[in-house]
């Protein structure tokens, strides 16, 4: 087992976002298309989304999902890494 680097401990967590490239968003005449996904970790340095559609790496995402059955929560992020070996029906962004 490598050892940890990360500066900020994950929590687990299992709750359904949807999500879109800002460059999409912003793009003239471009569709405004929602990728879903779910929150399988959060840490206060960032989260891992499961998704079937990863955006790039340093792509920037909004997102929006309900925490702890609250008011959804809308916030900006950055596509830090994408999981590129996962072989199943899911992939991955950090």
């Amino acid at each position: 087992m490598g050892i940890e680097r990360r500066k900020h401990p994950r929590h687990p967590a299992d709750d359904s976002v949807q999500f879109c490239t800002v460059r999409v968003l912003y793009s003239a005449g471009g569709e405004q298309r929602l990728d879903a996904g779910r929150i399988k970790n959060v840490s206060a340095g960032g989260m891992f989304i499961e998704t079937a559609n990863p955006a790039p790496v340093d792509e920037l995402i909004l997102m929006s999902f309900h925490y702890r059955q609250r008011e959804p929560l809308r916030m900006l992020g950055k596509v830090a890494w994408v999981d590129a070996h996962t072989r199943c029906d899911e992939s991955g962004r950090g």
